[in-house]
């Protein structure tokens, strides 16, 4: 456990150049809101600046939707199962993801 942890403290100091609204919502759904809501206070007082009263919501409290794509629904159009599968899941999660979860991707 204190290994993930760690590891995701590395994928949110790789956002520290710039916290938005929407890399948070990434962060939440990458890491969970409490290694998001570190991340954000880090780079508060690296920058020196007061918190964004809305990026801090989001960090505390957004719940990250479940990915609406599943693999059931991939192999029906006809991915394998194997790594074909994970692939194509991972590449359109991340799709969906970049979409600030707005969009579905199609399959």
């Amino acid at each position: 456990a204190q290994k993930k942890a760690i590891e995701d403290m590395g994928k949110g100091m790789a956002l520290l150049k710039s916290m938005t609204k929407k890399k948070t919502r990434e962060l939440v759904y990458a890491c969970g809101n409490q290694i998001a809501l570190q991340c954000y206070l880090l780079f508060l007082a690296r920058k020196e600046q007061l918190p964004d009263p809305e990026i801090l919501d989001i960090a505390r409290y957004w719940q990250a939707p479940p990915f609406p794509i599943k693999a059931e629904e991939l192999m029906a159009k006809g991915v394998p199962q194997g790594p074909q599968l994970g692939k194509k899941l991972k590449q359109l999660e991340a799709q969906w993801v970049k979409s600030d979860f707005t969009k579905i991707p199609k399959i």
